[in-house]
């Protein structure tokens, strides 16, 4: 299963940590669960650090991607993270809703 955290401060998605394999198909390489969130995940993380140019502290390697948001962000940098991470999150959200067996969202 793959299991997702995302913390919230005052509204605010702030760290993400999402680790384990769905195990949706035994075939190696055709997990579309596992594609799917990570694909989604993957984007956001690469829109704060391209798109909102945020320099966040991440930890990605197999079953494994870390990260959370430095406290110093200009109004305009957590504006445009707040945007991508909820963005994210209903993705992942739509995913845990199909795949309820492969895929757990926690918010805290």
């Amino acid at each position: 299963m793959i299991k997702i955290k995302v913390e919230k401060k005052e509204d605010f998605i702030v760290s993400v940590k999402i680790s384990g394999h769905a195990n949706y198909s035994e075939k190696e390489n055709s997990d579309i669960v596992c594609a799917s969130v990570s694909s989604i995940s993957q984007t956001a993380l690469l829109g704060i650090m391209n798109v909102a140019k945020v320099g966040v502290k991440f930890e990605r390697r197999e079953g494994l991607l870390s990260f959370k948001l430095p406290d110093n962000l200009s109004e305009i940098q957590k504006t445009k993270c707040d945007v991508i991470l909820k963005t994210m999150l209903e993705g992942l959200l739509d995913i845990q809703q199909g795949f309820k067996k492969f895929v757990k969202v926690e918010e805290v």
